[in-house]
C-alpha cells in the first residue's frame, strides 16, 4: 500500500507540472477555501491517493468493500464543492489512482 501511494504522489506531481491547469479559484470562479490551496489543479492528489488504496482495503476486507467506495466519493466531492479542482481533475485522479492499486495487487498476488 505504501508503494502505491508514493507512486501516486510521483505520478500525480509529474502530471501537475506537465500539464500545469489552474484551480477555479484562479480563474475567478466561486470558491469556499481556494485560497488555501497551493500549486496546480490536475489531477486531484487526494483523489489519487484516496482511491488508490481501495483495491488493498477491499482485498483486505471485502464486507467493507462499498464503505471505502463512499468515503472515497465523498473526498472526491469535497473538494469539487470546495472549489479547489474541477470534476475532470477528480475524475482523472480516481481512474489514475485506482488503476495504479489495481495492478499493484494484481502484481503482489502473481507473486
Amino acid at each position: 500500500m505504501w508503494l502505491t501511494l508514493a507512486l501516486s504522489e510521483l505520478i500525480g506531481f509529474l502530471l501537475k507540472i506537465t500539464a500545469q491547469r489552474q484551480r477555479p479559484f484562479q480563474l475567478g470562479l466561486v470558491s469556499i477555501i481556494g485560497a488555501m490551496e497551493n500549486g496546480f489543479s490536475f489531477p486531484s492528489l487526494h483523489a489519487m491517493l484516496v482511491f488508490s488504496v481501495i483495491p488493498f482495503l477491499s482485498k483486505e476486507n471485502k464486507k467493507f468493500r462499498y464503505v471505502w467506495i463512499v468515503f472515497a466519493c465523498l473526498v472526491v466531492f469535497s473538494r469539487i464543492y470546495l472549489g479547489v479542482h474541477f470534476l475532470s481533475d477528480v475524475i482523472a485522479g480516481a481512474l489514475i489512482g485506482y488503476t495504479l492499486g489495481y495492478f499493484i495487487v494484481r502484481s503482489v498476488e502473481k507473486r
